[in-house]
């Protein structure tokens, strides 16, 4: 299956006011001579983010609700069930792709009863202009994850495909199905889901828009229908954060001589600095200077992983103590690579795997033009990175920066390129089964998604 599809992005975050009239479909007949139990239902596109509408219903008593939706012939989707009490109720619909029709119904149980509405009707909105646009997506469906269904990232270009920084999701026909652009003068390099999936979390940075050493950086927490839950201040924030599990988000802070440091802000607004890379390159004589691209927590050891361009390595940092406990790549004293040609170079997207190896996205030799995926086991007795799969090589594909990779849940890979602006995904075999395209100057993190009723407001 090869398909090539033009689409439009999305709105930008603003109050929660409607910026045209909002339009109801109306119900083919009137429901409470069909059922009883749900009356006056209405569907109208959602004030902020065109690609979602919103059915709202009376129920006449306490009973278990939900919406069905279709906008691809034969399929349809549902939310989740929920136990409503009689009075007004409203539900999303998520996932359906800019002006598209869109029919809907709702359905009801109440013990042995149950029954549904008649079906509503209702066009999403166009996205506006300046969004981006996919160039093309192609790939082999039977292959695919069947259980991520979506893709969430974040992209910047000036072009006539797109115009600005934008948070964006799209399905897996390429169809962008929610967006929302960056705060004015700020870049997104970085969103991604939360640690426990029930937001969005949005890179405001002003590093690079502003030119302040990232003064003025936050995170926004963000849900689905583009309420922000909470800015977060992350000063001298340049690109990589990340989420710990109790809400505390860490990043990499700048300096004006471009040594960074790992700095921590938890729930409470307490800043903290965890670590200072300079300090640890003293400590063994490197004299380079200390440039982040991936900061990754891993919960089981406590630790943080920090990703160094400007060395080619990754130190792993541990919280309590604030030290570095073992590092790989081109720093002295770091782990050796087997087989040697196996060395990551300008690496990107690094993290420990649910199986206890390590993950790259790296050059596929130092001078080389090709970005691959690398996967290390860690063999601690002998210090030695063991090369134990590979990805993309011999495919010519090349991210001169950024990009990363994560394993699916069904064992396939998951690559972006980061400054060539494109995703695929490939089978442990190396088959490519997916392969998106942009026209941008780059694409951030990548979050594969299942569930977007886990990002919806309560």
């Amino acid at each position: 299956m090869v398909t090539t599809l033009t689409i439009w992005a999305i709105l930008p975050l603003v109050a929660c006011e409607p910026s045209a009239p909002i339009r109801v479909g109306a119900p083919r007949d009137t429901d409470a001579e069909e059922t009883g139990m749900v009356t006056g239902a209405e569907v109208r596109i959602h004030e902020v983010i065109g690609s979602i509408p919103v059915v709202s219903w009376t129920q006449a008593t306490e009973a278990n609700s939900w919406i069905e939706y279709s906008y691809d012939e034969g399929e349809w989707h549902q939310s989740p069930k929920k136990s409503r009490s009689a009075g007004e109720a409203e539900e999303l619909a998520l996932g359906v792709p800019y002006e598209l029709d869109v029919t809907l119904r709702i359905h009801w149980t109440k013990g042995d009863d149950s029954g549904q509405s008649n079906e509503l009707t209702i066009q999403t909105d166009k996205a506006p202009s300046g969004a981006p646009e996919v160039m093309s997506v192609s790939g082999d469906e039977t292959l695919w994850d069947p259980s991520t269904p979506f893709v969430l990232t974040s992209i910047y270009g000036n072009s006539p495909t797109v115009d600005g920084s934008w948070t964006f999701i799209i399905d897996r026909q390429g169809r962008l199905v929610w967006s929302l652009e960056a705060a004015p003068s700020r870049l997104t390099l970085h969103s991604q889901g939360s640690y426990d999936g029930t937001e969005i979390l949005i890179d405001q940075n002003s590093f690079w828009s502003t030119f302040d050493l990232g003064a003025q950086s936050q995170v926004w927490r963000v849900k689905i229908d583009g309420s922000v839950v909470k800015r977060v201040a992350t000063p001298y924030a340049h690109h990589p954060f990340t989420e710990m599990p109790d809400g505390s988000i860490a990043w990499a802070a700048a300096d004006h001589y471009y040594n960074d440091s790992i700095m921590t802000v938890d729930p409470q607004g307490k800043v903290s600095t965890v670590w200072e890379c300079a300090d640890f390159h003293d400590s063994i004589g490197e004299t380079e200077y200390c440039g982040a691209n991936t900061l990754y927590w891993h919960e089981p050891t406590q630790s943080f992983l920090f990703s160094v361009y400007s060395t080619d390595s990754i130190i792993e940092v541990d919280l309590a103590s604030g030290q570095a406990t073992r590092w790989f790549g081109s720093l002295a004293g770091a782990y050796t690579f087997d087989p040697a040609d196996s060395k990551f170079y300008w690496q990107h997207g690094v993290h420990y795997t649910d199986a206890g190896t390590l993950l790259v996205s790296t050059r596929s030799g130092k001078y080389d033009e090709e970005t691959v995926v690398r996967e290390f086991q860690i063999d601690e007795v002998n210090q030695t990175l063991t090369e134990v799969w590979s990805f993309g090589e011999g495919l010519d594909v090349y991210g001169h920066e950024m990009g990363e990779a994560e394993f699916l849940p069904n064992g396939n890979i998951l690559h972006n390129y980061g400054t060539t602006p494109r995703i695929r995904e490939g089978t442990p075999s190396g088959e490519v089964v997916w392969d998106v395209r942009w026209n941008a100057d780059f694409i951030g993190r990548h979050t594969p998604l299942g569930n977007l009723y886990a990002l919806a407001p309560e």
